[in-house]
């Protein structure tokens, strides 16, 4: 994974509950939108950046190469929403009781993710995606799991 260097600071602030997150991520991704040319990745990889930290949230921009994915993970307690700026990206959600869930995400779709959510990412596309994702409280920990759900690591947020 490579680190995208973006300046916004012209991204919305302020986030409440679920549905002010959603409508922050799909503000965000409306304003990325007229920029997401710009903004690809190479087959298989992703790129992203913090672009806003506030004491209450934060809003991250990712950019998905053909065919990359990220491997199912919680969000370490932090809710969010993510909305896709361009392309489209599939999430995966498994329930507590081994329910699996996948969701397409288009363009200017957007998608709340509870705390206790674990899910994975994909764009399974043939083309760069574009998405971003405001969570609340900022972005501190991510656990990524197996299959089983098990546990395998946790990273700290910088």
């Amino acid at each position: 994974m490579s680190t995208l260097v973006v300046d916004r600071t012209d991204l919305p602030v302020a986030p409440g509950g679920a549905e002010r997150l959603q409508a922050l991520a799909g503000d965000a991704a409306d304003a990325i939108a007229r920029d997401a040319f710009r903004y690809e990745a190479s087959p298989g990889t992703r790129r992203y950046a913090r672009v806003r930290c506030a004491p209450d949230h934060d809003v991250w921009v990712i950019v998905w190469g053909p065919g990359s994915a990220v491997a199912p993970h919680d969000h370490g307690g932090s809710r969010g929403a993510f909305a896709v700026a361009s392309g489209a990206l599939t999430d995966r959600t498994t329930t507590p009781t081994g329910r699996n869930r996948a969701t397409v995400v288009p363009a200017g779709g957007v998608l709340a993710i509870d705390a206790d959510t674990v899910h994975g990412v994909a764009n399974p596309t043939g083309v760069s995606a574009v998405s971003v994702h405001v969570y609340s409280p900022p972005l501190a920990s991510m656990a990524f799991y197996d299959e089983e759900l098990r546990e395998l690591w946790r990273e700290d947020v910088a």
